[in-house]
Formats: C-alpha cells, structure tokens, sequence
C-alpha cells in the first residue's frame, strides 16, 4: 500500500503543523521549527511543484515533529560533537519517513510480486526517488541481510545499491530467515497516530 499525499497533508493538519514556502540555502529542502509560535515545516520553493521530492520531504520533516528533539538545525551548532548529534538526529527523521512512505511489509510484497523489478520500478510505484528507495533498503540491510518473501526466494541486501532476489535450497537457512524475518517485521510498525 502507498502512502497518499493526502495522507501526509492529514497528519500534518491533524499535528497543527504550519507549512511555509521560501527560498531555504542550498542544499536544504526542508526544515521543521517548533517554538512558541507553533510547529512549522518549511520547504524550498525549488520543490513545491515536484509531488515526489515534495513527498519527501515533507514525511522526513514529519520524521523530525515525531522523532527528533530540540533544535538540530546546523546553523544551531558548529562544533563537531554536536554535529554528530544532527546526523543521529538527522537518520531518526529518516528511518521514520522511510517506514512511512515505504512501509517494509509493502515493500516485500512488492518484491514478491514483481522478482525482477528495477530500483527505478519500485521508486515509481511507491512515489519516491531512486535514492530513498536505496536508503530504505539500506536501513533494512543495517537489520537483516536477507529478508523472506516466499517460497524459497529471499531478498538478499548484502551488496547494495545491487538487489538481489534469489533461492535458498538450504532447509535450515531458509527457516532462520524466515524466522528473522517474521520477527524483525514487529518493529516496523508505524505509531497509531498515523
């Protein structure tokens, strides 16, 4: 299942979330602010018209309103300890936006439907770029190397950006992925708020 855009736009009302346009400095698409004026994501001009990147970034500022604390800007801190406190900070509103527009379950069954799709098949389908799609399987792969789809077919993410769908003969490897698989699936799970 994807994640409509409309879907996003519900949660951002349902969070009093404000949505500004302006020219953000480059490089930079969006930017979420919460002080005691409101709650706030700002997006670059440059996308507003561009409905996947527009998905993007949107969901990964969202990321931060759910799970991200305090003023992680980069313009906030400039040494180097607190900058890896943005880039932590950073991969939370990440994995978050990546669950949420790619939720894993569809993404598995996208695979097991489609064994011979592209990156650029499954970015199209789930409205998102080449890039995220490989984040999201990255992240995937920090968790599992191989995931289960059916049968003896396994998604092996152990050579990434390169995907492979492939057979597992071996009984006894087949059922620790499966088992794997079966359990790390629990964790993503998206709150109820969405």
């Amino acid at each position: 299942m994807i994640t409509s855009t409309t879907k996003i736009y519900d949660i951002i009302n349902k969070e009093n979330i404000h949505i500004g346009v302006l020219q953000l400095p480059k490089n930079r698409y969006g930017l979420y602010i919460e002080d005691e004026d409101g709650k706030f994501i700002f997006i670059d001009k440059s996308i507003e018209y561009d409905e996947v990147l527009l998905r993007i970034v949107l969901s990964e500022e969202l990321g931060h309103h759910f799970k991200t604390v305090g003023d992680i800007s980069p313009y906030h801190f400039l040494d180097s300890i607190n900058l890896q406190t943005i880039e932590k900070e950073e991969e939370k509103a990440l994995k978050w936006s990546s669950k949420f527009l790619v939720n894993t379950n569809s993404l598995l069954n996208f695979f097991k439907n489609n064994p011979y799709s592209s990156v650029q098949d499954v970015s199209d389908y789930f409205q998102v770029t080449d890039n995220f799609i490989l984040l999201k399987l990255s992240f995937m792969a920090k968790e599992l190397p191989q995931w289960y789809l059916k049968d003896q077919l396994v998604l092996n993410l152990l050579s990434l950006p390169d995907i492979y769908i492939g057979k597992i003969l071996d009984q006894v490897k087949l059922n620790q992925v499966i088992e794997e698989t079966s359990s790390t699936l629990i964790s993503h799970t998206l709150p109820e708020i969405i």
